[in-house]
């Protein structure tokens, strides 16, 4: 059975309940700073993704042409996006029309990781994807990519 929560935040846990007991009087001193008196475990160190090959993104993109649609031309777009600047899922979906400049292939990353503001430099072909995506989208303000529904609006 998997725990519910990840076993290198498990002493960080413990930690903060008997810091919380001790503060409420309902533990002594002493025996607050023996049980804190843990050690910290390691996490592996391993990665839980991998980055994806040139050829996976280009099937990915293959695939999404072919389905044809909405949806797809938007998946596609996505991906595109994504390819160029390393962009994460929560920055992409904070894109706003105004951060997207088509003439220079600028796009402006506002609420990065950490607060940072930075520009992406989009290529010719995510440009592209992102101009079919913009005809079908249509002239809603605000959200860069936004859902699209059973009818395929």
């Amino acid at each position: 059975m998997t725990p519910l929560v990840p076993f290198y935040l498990s002493s960080y846990t413990l930690r903060q309940v008997l810091t919380v007991a001790y503060r409420l009087d309902l533990i002594e001193a002493s025996d607050y700073h023996k049980a804190v008196d843990i050690p910290n475990v390691k996490g592996t160190g391993q990665l839980r993704g991998r980055a994806l090959s040139t050829r996976e993104i280009e099937s990915l993109i293959e695939c999404c042409h072919e389905q044809g649609g909405a949806i797809a031309i938007r998946d596609a777009a996505v991906i595109a996006i994504l390819r160029c600047g390393g962009i994460r899922r929560q920055e992409i979906v904070q894109l706003n029309l105004d951060d997207l400049d088509l003439a220079t292939g600028e796009l402006t990353i506002r609420r990065g990781k950490g607060g940072k503001f930075r520009l992406v430099y989009l290529t010719t072909e995510a440009i592209g994807m992102i101009e079919d995506w913009l005809k079908v989208r249509g002239d809603l303000p605000e959200a860069l990519i936004c859902p699209v529904n059973k009818e395929e609006r």
